[in-house]
């Protein structure tokens, strides 16, 4: 719905250019979001997200995950 879309409380007009972050899936168009890679301009790259991950591992040490309910059954 065009004007429902905000930056800092205001409207983003529909010629407006603003910088979006999202990770290198969504960037390259994944998920059918081709709007990013047909019509991105001045993109920047940092690290693939997978050596982001690797390096953030290899500083903490030893990682233990945390269980999540993420799943629960309903009877």
């Amino acid at each position: 719905m065009p004007g429902s879309l905000r930056l800092n409380g205001a409207p983003i007009e529909a010629q407006q250019r603003v910088r979006v972050t999202v990770n290198s899936f969504l960037a390259g168009g994944g998920d059918n979001f081709s709007v990013f890679k047909q019509d991105g301009q001045d993109v920047r790259t940092g690290l693939m997200d997978i050596d982001a991950l690797e390096r953030y591992v290899f500083a903490q040490g030893t990682v233990a995950p945390v269980a999540a309910p993420r799943v629960q059954r309903v009877n």
